[in-house]
């Protein structure tokens, strides 16, 4: 499953944390110790993580600590699963007031498939969760799985209860915790999220992007933009790229994600240029023969 990572904001939404499907959605004063509970169900196959498969939007709602009220957020991700292993790797985007918050996880489930196990890097930092899979039910539509463990809930030893429900294309998570040794005590909503499956369209590409071009990961700032429009009939695609006209624009939606590539040409020959869309974002490689480059640039719309 995939972990969430704590992150503090930089305006007046400090227990806001990241999540993902399959995602504990522990909010920063609820800190993971271990699982706690037994087992009682069947147990899954790995396999049926392919069902998430594919890019996903909807909303992550946390029950902030502070004021006690819910507080929903844009929530966007991209999930692919290795064809060996069965491995779930997402990349979950947030849109936090002011700021965009990425998050990257790999789940898989134990040996024996009793355990759901994820490795999260958010901000530079790394975690491993495991949760006990106490309970996996497949419906005529999809599957459900309740996962347990224990942990803290502002500051407070509780057990955790995490929820997550595959309905077509439809997939929610909802977890809830209660104060260890009142085991009587009523669940208490924390955080979770609803997402859809989002069907690839050329719409995800079109608009204006705002693209960061910096040579290296550690290079200062470099942004130029991107414009994608389409044609009255919504039959071809046009725009710019760092200021110069597109030609050649091909879509393609058959993997079930948009991808894309075009040319644009200045005095030194042409660049070619592909990506796909990523989260609600662009990943994107240009190609410069005449030149002699390869550049890696991401983009995000303005």
């Amino acid at each position: 499953m995939m972990f969430v990572r704590a992150i503090r904001t930089a305006i007046a939404m400090p227990h806001l944390l990241m999540a993902a499907p399959f995602v504990a959605l522990l909010l920063a004063s609820t800190a993971l110790t271990g699982a706690a509970q037994s087992r009682d169900a069947g147990t899954p196959s790995s396999a049926f993580l392919s069902d998430l498969a594919g890019e996903w939007q909807g909303t992550l709602t946390y029950r902030d600590y502070q004021s006690d009220r819910r507080v929903s957020i844009p929530l966007a991700m991209s999930n692919t699963v290795e064809k060996v292993g069965g491995v779930l790797h997402s990349d979950i985007q947030f849109t936090d007031p002011g700021r965009i918050i990425r998050n990257l996880d790999m789940s898989t489930l134990s040996a024996d498939g009793s355990e759901w196990i994820a490795l999260s890097v958010a901000d530079g930092e790394f975690d491993e969760e495991r949760l006990v899979i106490a309970s996996f039910d497949k419906t005529p539509s999809g599957w459900q799985v309740v996962l347990t463990g224990s942990g803290q809930d502002d500051g407070r030893p509780a057990d955790l209860r995490i929820t997550r429900t595959l309905s077509g294309d439809s997939f929610t998570s909802t977890k809830e915790v209660r104060l260890q040794g009142a085991p009587d005590a009523e669940w208490a909503f924390r955080n979770g999220f609803e997402v859809t499956r989002v069907v690839p369209s050329v719409e995800q590409l079109l608009g204006n992007w705002k693209v960061d071009l910096r040579p290296t990961p550690g290079a200062d700032d470099y942004f130029q933009s991107f414009v994608v429009r389409e044609d009255a009939e919504g039959g071809t695609l046009s725009g710019e790229f760092y200021g110069t006209p597109v030609q050649n624009f091909e879509v393609n939606l058959d993997w079930g994600y948009v991808s894309f590539a075009f040319t644009t040409e200045d005095g030194s020959g042409t660049y070619h240029t592909s990506g796909k869309v990523v989260a609600g974002r662009l990943e994107g490689r240009t190609h410069s023969l005449g030149r002699g480059f390869l550049a890696e640039w991401s983009a995000v719309r303005e």
